[in-house]
């Protein structure tokens, strides 16, 4: 798991802790600090729906950061994750969290649906938005690939993504789920073999680099950390070997060092990090 793999002398409940009680701490100060609405659904089940942030300022014009989070498919909300909307919407842009139910209330392809059907909806919310970005955090990666790899041109979010879709960015994704499926992250997900090889990011590069291709001026931006769980780690590695095989014209790897999977994450509150600067759709290195 990757709290087991910190970037200091932390234990793994301590890890979990501390990041907990931080992101708690980010999270309330920006739903008592920003105007927002929370909860828009777009399914019959409470966790599908959406959050959004607003800069004081904004208009229906204004650009959209989306944001989705992890917890592998089981825990976590996007309640716990709100401080990342912290220097976005300072930006000027607007903040969006895309939540799926979790497992065992969802399987595996159920929240993939659910993603694509949510995403979709954020879409259809902000039709005059001048720009959109997506990212996603761990099996929020996962997820953000999963949905932009779908067969979006028979549906009109496709004139949309060619037209305002301009960065990806994908943080300490996972890549491949074969390797989890005897381990403990399946118990709740309860995959069979033959879903977690049909829902690895890995084996889909073909559909979802054609879709960044076909999205004019679309940017894809890989980012992983010095310190992560050995699998997640091995994982990324050979995603970013595969991929680069495909020629994406505006691809980034950026690896963070000195951070860990979820350091990195909490360390977005700043504005001059280097994921914040990607988040924002700024060159960081």
């Amino acid at each position: 798991m990757p709290s087991h793999f910190p970037h200091d002398d932390r234990t793994p409940s301590r890890v979990m802790e501390d990041f907990i009680t931080s992101s708690l701490k980010g999270s309330e100060e920006v739903r008592t600090n920003v105007r927002n609405i929370l909860r828009i659904k777009y399914g019959e089940d409470e966790m599908q729906s959406f959050d959004c942030f607003y800069p004081d300022d904004f208009t229906p014009e204004s650009d959209v950061v989306v944001f989705v989070h992890g917890g592998y498919w089981q825990e976590g909300d996007n309640a716990l994750h709100h401080f990342v909307a912290t220097q976005i919407v300072r930006s000027g842009k607007i903040a969006v969290f895309l939540d799926t139910q979790n497992a065992p209330e969802g399987g595996m392809t159920s929240i993939i649906a659910q993603s694509r059907s949510g995403f979709a909806a954020i879409v259809a919310h902000f039709p005059e938005a001048r720009n959109m970005s997506i990212s996603g955090h761990s099996s929020g990666a996962h997820k953000v690939f999963m949905t932009l790899a779908h067969d979006w041109s028979d549906d009109v979010t496709w004139g949309y993504l060619q037209a305002r879709l301009r960065d990806v960015i994908l943080l300490c994704g996972v890549y491949e789920l074969e390797h989890l499926f005897e381990s403990e992250v399946n118990e709740p997900l309860q995959m069979t073999r033959e879903e977690a090889r049909r829902n690895s990011p890995i084996r889909l590069l073909q559909p979802f680099t054609e879709n960044i291709k076909s999205w004019t001026n679309c940017r894809l931006v890989i980012v992983h950390t010095e310190y992560d769980a050995i699998t997640i780690r091995k994982w990324n590695e050979n995603f970013i070997k595969e991929i680069q095989q495909y020629s994406l014209p505006a691809m980034k790897e950026v690896r963070i060092d000195g951070h860990d999977h979820f350091s990195m994450l909490s360390e977005v509150v700043r504005r001059d990090f280097s994921v914040t600067k990607l988040l924002l759709g700024e060159e960081c290195c």
